[in-house]
């Protein structure tokens, strides 16, 4: 990677991240992480980063650790729904044995 270039692919992970973090678009958001992956790889290969480029990817890393908290907030609030779907699930299924037992009323 040339040195714009590296600059240009860690402007353009960070808009699309930030894009895919503000509609909540969790795929994108992975698909986005492999993509940061990939460069963070490219990156790691070179001998020296220069100053804007260190700049860049220490804006996207924050960004990236946001989208982290975030994604960890929706699995939370995901647990919770699945939850209480699994206790009505659970009362639903209590009422069904109770009636079963006492002939259906």
């Amino acid at each position: 990677m040339q040195r714009a270039s590296e600059l240009r692919v860690l402007k353009q992970l960070h808009e699309q991240l930030q894009d895919a973090l503000r509609q909540g678009h969790w795929t994108r958001i992975g698909e986005i992480d492999a993509s940061i992956r990939v460069c963070l790889q490219g990156l790691a290969e070179l001998p020296t980063l220069g100053e804007d480029v260190q700049a860049a990817k220490l804006r996207l890393q924050r960004l990236h650790e946001l989208a982290r908290q975030a994604g960890a907030e929706e699995c939370e609030r995901m647990r919770k729904i699945l939850l209480t779907h699994r206790e009505y699930a659970e009362v639903r299924s209590a009422y069904m044995h109770v009636d079963l037992f006492q002939g259906g009323s």
